[in-house]
């Protein structure tokens, strides 16, 4: 390249660096120019609530933003689009309407709102009602329940009921979710290939995130042994027949079938059951026909069955 070219090319890259920096000097003018117009624009606030009373919670969460259009400059709208501005409103300015429902009409603060922000003029706001739900903060004590699978080995079985500590517990947080809340439920578990006595540490559910517990967890025990099956016959005793009566049963005996555990199994005999039917109480629609209750068994046992329900008997004349 000549000397010529050379001289002319720099003359021509020069006169683009002036022309872009004009340019660039314009569209800055212009940029500040436009931010300095005021604008009405739709922003979003956000809200904060104070002068709660101290005894009181929120029912429900409660809104936690207001649309408002406003007027103001493009750099106060740059601003909002950047970060959200926050409005407070005092709970003193609620109005109570029943039960738990405060409500607040944003329109009619505008002004006492507008005081909290500076360079900007609050048009209306697209919301007519702010409505929370404020309530006492209370305490009660629910039942636990359990949700637990217990799979026990072959022939294994509980010998008492579950032992739940504690049984209950003391539950607090807002008056309407308390209200709303009978037990407490144990996080679903299982507990396997049970052969004797246990226990167990189970965690406490939360119903609510809005409630604390006074406990999060709880212990589960109880005690276990192996049960046999067995069965014996006992004599049926007659209640309840008139002296000027003698009647005749058949079968004269009943077959109990039970469950016992290997260690109460020698203690049980004929004379461990009593079964019994009442003359005057036959309200069988087969008058020949009494039906049989057990009215005395073992305290240890829990499951049992007699073979027969009812029984023939013939009145001797």
């Amino acid at each position: 390249m000549t000397t010529r070219k050379k001289i002319a090319t720099l003359k021509t890259n020069k006169k683009i660096k002036v022309f872009l920096i004009f340019l660039l000097l314009s569209s800055l003018f212009w940029f500040f120019s436009t931010l300095s117009d005021d604008y009405s624009y739709l922003t979003e606030f956000s809200l904060k609530f104070k002068d709660v009373p101290k005894n009181m919670v929120f029912q429900k969460p409660p809104s936690k933003s207001i649309l408002a259009q406003i007027e103001t400059s493009g750099f106060t709208i740059l601003g909002h689009k950047l970060s959200n501005k926050e409005l407070t409103i005092s709970f003193d300015e609620f109005k109570h309407s029943k039960d738990y429902t405060y409500y607040y009409l944003p329109g009619n603060h505008i002004t006492r709102l507008q005081k909290q922000l500076s360079d900007t003029k609050i048009i209306r706001f697209t919301q007519d009602t702010i409505t929370i739900y404020l309530g006492k903060l209370k305490t009660k004590k629910v039942p636990v329940k359990l949700n637990v699978n217990l799979l026990f080995k072959p022939g294994f079985k509980l010998t008492e009921k579950l032992i739940v500590n504690p049984d209950s517990i003391a539950i607090t947080g807002a008056e309407k979710i308390i209200d709303s809340i009978k037990s407490i439920s144990t996080e679903s578990s299982k507990i396997v290939e049970i052969d004797k006595h246990f226990e167990e540490r189970l965690t406490l559910k939360s119903p609510s995130d809005k409630i604390d517990l006074e406990k999060t967890n709880c212990i589960v025990s109880g005690e276990v042994a192996k049960f046999t099956e067995g069965s014996v016959e006992v004599p049926i005793q007659i209640n309840n027949l008139p002296k000027n009566i003698q009647i005749e049963l058949f079968p004269k005996t009943a077959v109990i079938n039970y469950e016992v555990t290997f260690e109460n199994y020698p203690k049980i005999n004929d004379k461990s059951f009593v079964v019994s039917c009442d003359y005057l109480k036959n309200n069988t629609k087969n008058k020949e026909m009494l039906p049989l209750k057990v009215t005395k068994k073992p305290d240890y046992i829990t499951n049992f069955s007699i073979q027969t329900k009812e029984v023939n008997y013939l009145i001797k004349k």
